[in-house]
Order: C-alpha cells, then structure tokens, then sequence
C-alpha cells in the first residue's frame, strides 16, 4: 500500500508538473512574455514543481531530511545517470555561455550550500540569500541574451487564457496532492523497511521527481536535437539548489544531518568539479560516451556507498 502511494504521488507530480509547464508557457506566450523569461521563470519552475512541492510538503511535515535530500538526489542524478545517458545517445555540445556564466554559478550555488549547512541549519537569512543569487543569476543571463540576442527555436502551442488558468489550477492541485502523497508514503515505506529518510528521499523520491528531466533528454537525444545541452541540466540544479532550497528554508527552517554535510553535499561539489574537468578541451568541450559512461558510473557508486 506505501509502494502504491509513492507511485500515485509520483503519476500526479509528473503530470501536474508537464501542465503547469504547458499552461504557463501559453498564458506567457498569449501576454508576449519575453521566451528567454519564460524559460527562466515559468518553465524552470515548473520542471522543478515536483522538487518544491515535496520539499516543502516534508520541511513543514517534520521530515527535514526529506526535503533537502530531495533536491541533493536529483541533482546527483541530473548531472550523473541523465546526463550520461544522454551523451551514450549522441555527444552533447557544451556552449560558451555554459562554461562562462551556468558551470561557475553552479559551483558557487553547490559550495554555498554546503558551507550555509555546516552549522547543521539552513535558515530564514541563508534563504534570503540563495533566493538573492537567483534573481541575480537570472538577471545576468537576461542581460547577456539581450546583448547576443536570442530566437525561439518554435512558437509555443497556446490555449485560451481561461483553459490555461483552469489547467494551471489544476495542475498546482495535483502537484500538492501529489506531494502529499509521495512523501507520506515514502516516509511509511522507509519506516517499514528500517532505512532512514535520507536514503529514502536521496534515491525513490529524487529519481522519481527527475524523471521529466530524464525523459525529455533522452527523446532530444534520439532525435538528435543538440540544443539539449548541458546547460539545461546545470541550470535545473542551479533552480533546485537556490529557489526549492530558498523558499522552503523561506518557510520553515530546516535542520541538516551529519551524514548529509559529511557525504552527499560533498559529493555534489566533487561531481560539479568532475563536469568542469570534461570540459577540456575548451575549444570545442563535448560530452561523449566515454564520459557519460563515467558519469553514470559515479551515480551507481554513490548509490554503492550510500546503502553500504
């Protein structure tokens, strides 16, 4: 029954998340929202609407762990299991902008979380900041398009604006349903298994919450649509790390663990700095299936280590 309601919280995240995407890009579109905006506003949250909702779900339940584990699982598996089986479908570009301005902003974010946790709390003033450094990462990036330009690659697909609203709505329902649903079951399925929350939430929770992510690079991939690039995945951990971690330490204080601090935040920043290595050459940084091969053997080692 606790397997059943981890799967239905997980069905009800993915599509919440999927339409509020979609509702929100036509209502954007509908208002000549600039697309660049949409893409760093309204699309990145909602890809990372399943994270929030359950990380915010399990700070205000108690489940501290939950939350912050939440977000540190998938941003592992975005930058390990995704991307690297992404690069074993077709090599993936790396852009300038990405090496320039997304990598050392992820590094930054990854390293001040870490040093934000080691007093084992993240606080309404550490919030305020991370939320501080995302406005300023997106204002950077609007800045810099403005000066390079930037062309949609389509026109988005728009619905009437009050459909829109109503899918909107109805996908933020799902999405706190969903929430609700995943996180009291994974904290009944840990409990019943004898493992703790943080594992829990470190591989079911954040793997399911990075299917979407999952998903959409491998179908580019196999369509060879090389403009799903590593920025992509950078900018999603940036979102999970600043926004999600932010608004819900925002909202509630969150306590962090020992074995958090000591290995999975660690862990982050050593697989931030091994993308930044196969980066190299710079003149025209790839990756390939060699290094997606490595990348997916850090994510079945981390997970080796954790269950060890």
């Amino acid at each position: 029954m606790n397997l059943l309601l981890v799967i239905a919280g997980l069905i009800l995240l993915l599509f919440g998340g999927d339409w509020l995407v979609r509702s929100g890009v036509s209502l954007a579109a509908r208002f000549q929202i600039s697309p660049l905006i949409i893409g760093l506003t309204i699309v990145s949250m909602g890809t990372s609407a399943p994270e929030l909702m359950v990380s915010i779900r399990a700070a205000l339940e108690g489940y501290p762990d939950m939350a912050m584990g939440n977000v540190v699982g998938s941003n592992i598996a975005n930058l390990t299991l995704i991307l690297g089986l992404t690069a074993l479908v077709l090599p993936i570009p790396v852009s300038r902008e990405t090496i320039r301005i997304s990598w050392p902003a992820l590094f930054l974010a990854s390293a001040i979380l870490l040093v934000f946790a080691l007093n084992h709390e993240i606080g309404r003033i550490e919030a305020f900041v991370m939320l501080a450094a995302l406005l300023a990462f997106i204002y950077v990036l609007y800045r810099r398009s403005n000066k390079h330009g930037y062309v949609p690659d389509d026109k988005p697909k728009t619905y009437n604006i009050w459909l829109s609203l109503l899918i909107m709505a109805g996908s933020i329902a799902a999405l706190a349903f969903g929430a609700t649903l995943l996180v009291d079951g994974a904290v009944a399925l840990a409990s019943k298994l004898g493992i703790s929350e943080r594992i829990i939430s470190i591989t079911v929770v954040a793997f399911g919450t990075s299917v979407p992510e999952l998903a959409t690079s491998l179908v580019a991939a196999f369509r060879k649509q090389l403009d799903i690039s590593v920025g992509n995945l950078i900018g999603s951990n940036i979102f999970n790390i600043l926004c999600i971690l932010g608004i819900t330490a925002g909202i509630k204080p969150m306590q962090v663990s020992s074995q958090l601090i000591q290995f999975d935040l660690p862990v982050v920043l050593g697989i931030v700095l091994l993308l930044g290595l196969f980066f190299i050459p710079l003149k025209k940084p790839r990756i390939t299936a060699w290094k997606g091969m490595v990348l997916i053997g850090c994510y079945f080692a981390y997970y080796y280590f954790i269950f060890s």
